[in-house]
């Protein structure tokens, strides 16, 4: 039984159309195509194919982006709390809530 892979959105890169031509070279004597292909069909698939990467990466970096801004969210929630903790310390000290301690001597 052969194992089934999960999909991830990714698809592999598939060959192109094969298109007929009359011959395999081009003016100048060089090969005119890539194993039948025009050199018009790969650049349109290969663009492709770059395209959708792209888009994959690009939705990849959204995610990613969104998830930190989650949590750039909560850390500043956390120091909002922190600062107002400690501004209230700061606070009670300044207002001479230490009274009561006795006094350093004078050496």
């Amino acid at each position: 039984v052969p194992l089934k892979r999960r999909n991830r959105g990714i698809t592999p890169p598939q060959a192109p159309p094969p298109v007929p031509q009359a011959s395999a070279r081009n003016d100048r004597g060089g090969l005119r195509s890539c194993h039948g292909y025009s050199s018009e069909v790969l650049e349109t698939h290969f663009a492709q194919q770059i395209k959708q990467t792209a888009a994959v990466s690009l939705t990849h970096m959204l995610h990613a982006t969104s998830v930190m801004a989650i949590q750039v969210k909560e850390l500043a929630e956390r120091s909002s709390a922190n600062v107002q903790f400690l501004k209230a310390w700061r606070d009670l000290l300044k207002g001479g809530h230490h009274a009561d301690m006795p006094a350093a001597p004078d050496s």
